[in-house]
């Protein structure tokens, strides 16, 4: 899948302690229909066997080894929640972030990455298609 997407992957984890099936259906839809408008491909670590409305150029599966993942230099673009190890693994494989802050340090790191210029990041509250497409498009336009 990494080695055959001519357009490059985006990898989407929020941890282990957030699961994307767990999102409410509003969050979840706003992702699905985001990730249907792009030209890469998308891997999402996603808890069920089946996503409703899954776009063609998603992948999803329930763990992923994310190190190996980031490291692969298709992925262009790492969407995460902030949390510190997968923005220090994220930031060592040289590949930017859109942050989903939650909790804890996650707001911290998403600014530290803003600041640094390899990343930004959408409040969770203001979840939406658009929100999401402008962060992926301006962080994918910009590349560090």
């Amino acid at each position: 899948y990494l080695d055959n997407s001519k357009h490059g992957v985006i990898y989407f984890s929020m941890g282990s302690m957030l699961k994307g099936c767990n999102f409410p259906e509003e969050k979840r839809n706003a992702f699905i229909s985001a990730f249907a408008q792009l030209k890469e491909n998308v891997l999402w670590k996603y808890e069920n066997t089946s996503l409703p409305n899954k776009p063609k150029n998603v992948l999803i599966k329930q763990w992923m080894p994310q190190n190996d993942i980031l490291a692969h230099p298709n992925v262009k673009l790492f969407i995460t929640h902030g949390g510190l190890l997968g923005s220090t693994e994220s930031l060592y494989h040289g590949k930017p972030m859109v942050g989903v802050p939650i909790y804890g340090d996650q707001r911290l790191n998403m600014a530290r990455a803003r600041n640094a210029g390899y990343g930004t990041s959408v409040e969770y509250e203001h979840l939406t298609q658009q929100s999401i497409s402008d962060a992926i498009r301006t962080v994918l336009a910009n590349p560090s």
